[in-house]
């Protein structure tokens, strides 16, 4: 019996909270929140903005950023940063979706110096790798012109692969040419 009074008293107190919820004495609770978070991800964001325009200093004395040729993907790195500056100096004047868009400013040029920097690498190997495959094709040839009689059984090979070393250092040729008049790969 006593199991059956409690039982009731505790159904009776939910419903009573039930209906507490459906006279609106949590709405405003909810806008309250909302309000706060709206804050709290501004605040956030401005503090993503000061950490992305902070870590300038990092990126610009980095073997990455000083050994880049490209003064293009510099500059626009810079203005991304200044731009940051910029809005973190009149922080109160502007939204968090600038506050947003600034920082992904500063991470796609960023990214932009990365991406710069690997296309440069690779560019630097394939003229490495162009130069150690004329050698090696010059000593080919060397071996077909002076030493006939001990490469006649490899003659043939020999000959095939000078003509597919020949194309492939035409093609990339024709690569590092087209990228030093102004076109860059993706």
């Amino acid at each position: 019996m006593i199991k059956k009074k409690i039982l009731v008293a505790l159904f009776t107190i939910n419903l009573a909270f039930l209906g507490l919820s459906n006279n609106g004495l949590f709405q405003n609770t909810n806008v309250v929140y909302a309000e706060n978070d709206q804050e709290i991800k501004f605040s956030q964001q401005e503090e993503q903005l000061r950490i992305a325009v902070n870590d300038s200093v990092n990126v610009t004395s980095s073997e990455v950023y000083n050994t880049l040729t490209d003064q293009t993907l510099k500059a626009n790195y810079l203005d991304a940063v200044n731009y940051g500056k910029s809005i973190l100096s009149n922080v109160n004047n502007y939204s968090f979706n600038d506050l947003r868009d600034a920082t992904l400013r500063i991470n796609d040029a960023k990214y932009s110096l990365s991406s710069g920097y690997k296309l440069e690498a690779q560019l630097y190997e394939l003229e490495q790798a162009i130069e150690i495959n004329q050698y090696n094709a010059d000593a080919a040839r060397l071996l077909l012109k002076n030493y006939p009689n001990t490469v006649k059984n490899i003659r043939q090979e020999l000959l095939e692969l000078l003509d597919t070393s020949n194309k492939l250092i035409a093609n990339a040729k024709a690569i590092l040419a087209q990228y030093r008049e102004g076109s860059k790969f993706n």
